[in-house]
């Protein structure tokens, strides 16, 4: 007993087993916030997946236009001031793709990186909630032992009582 951190080494068995339940409780309950601290990120960190993939249909759809766009242009200014002149605009049509393309790589890895912490948050949650039950049932269990002990302490002053009384002279 005196290794374990919640009974304190003075003092009644009983308010012991108070204290170490008190202590427990209060694991408990710090474990709760904590979980629904962890609940608010995720739930955060979902709304920021949803603005990124939002932001990508956005982005592809209006690199959608802009390449149609380009498209019809190019093909207008093809016919009217020939091969060189079409050669360069593609050549900045394609610089234009590219930094399109950039932009959306990165916003890409930000969307996996979103999910990655989506992936941790969940994972601890779990953790959370499985360390969460693991504390009720010992809370549970410290409970039952308390009520044992006070049981049995009363069994034990009974049987004092009546082995004194069964030894005093006045019993015979």
């Amino acid at each position: 007993m005196a290794n374990n951190p919640f009974i304190v080494s003075n003092g009644d068995p009983a308010q012991q087993q108070l204290s170490a339940i008190k202590s427990l409780q209060l694991q408990l309950q710090e474990a709760n916030e904590l979980l629904e601290i962890k609940e608010e990120e995720l739930e955060l960190l979902r709304q920021q997946q949803d603005k990124w993939r939002n932001m990508k249909s956005q982005l592809d759809s209006k690199e959608l236009y802009e390449i149609t766009q380009r498209q019809s242009i190019d093909e207008a200014k093809q016919q009217a001031t020939g091969a060189l002149k079409r050669e360069k605009e593609m050549a900045a049509e394609l610089e234009d793709t590219l930094s399109i393309y950039g932009l959306y790589s990165q916003l890409q890895e930000r969307c996996q990186h979103a999910s990655i912490q989506l992936e941790d948050s969940l994972q601890l949650i779990e953790s959370l909630k499985k360390e969460n039950a693991r504390l009720s049932a010992i809370a549970d269990k410290n409970g039952l032992l308390f009520s044992s002990q006070q049981i049995l302490e009363e069994e034990n002053m009974d049987l004092k009582n009546r082995l004194l009384d069964l030894q005093s002279p006045d019993a015979v």
